[in-house]
């Protein structure tokens, strides 16, 4: 898209806002524009739509969804195995790591997130 037709169509969005999307609690959920970009206002206080939103076709549940902190599918994380310890090998940018009470552990070298056992992952989470 030309910088001159996204300039028209941002301007055209923030004509339409600031726009309630539902009510929860008593207080508006509001979509609004600041200079970072598009947001979501409630209760004072703002949260960041993630990317690839599309505004024409948000929901309320995804806007309940995003305030109350839950995870969307646009998540960074790939959970590639997950363990009965509640350890989980999950998929980053730089490749699988085991993730565990909220610390993060490094596989092996050359070990496969495949062929990781129970035992040797809380043998790496126990050193």
């Amino acid at each position: 898209m030309p910088l001159i037709e996204k300039k028209i169509a941002t301007e055209k969005i923030k004509k339409e806002l600031p726009k309630t999307i539902c009510i929860k609690e008593g207080k508006k959920v509001e979509l609004k524009y600041g200079r970072f970009g598009l947001y979501l206002a409630f209760d004072d206080k703002n949260f960041r739509l993630p990317k690839g939103t599309d505004i024409n076709t948000l929901t309320e549940q995804e806007a309940l969804d995003i305030i109350s902190g839950k995870k969307t599918s646009t998540s960074k994380q790939e959970s590639l195995r997950d363990f009965s310890s509640g350890a989980q090998v999950l998929k980053g940018r730089f490749g699988a790591y085991i993730k565990y009470n909220g610390k993060n552990y490094r596989l092996p070298k050359g070990k496969d997130y495949k062929d990781i056992t129970e035992e040797e992952v809380n043998n790496i989470i126990n050193k």
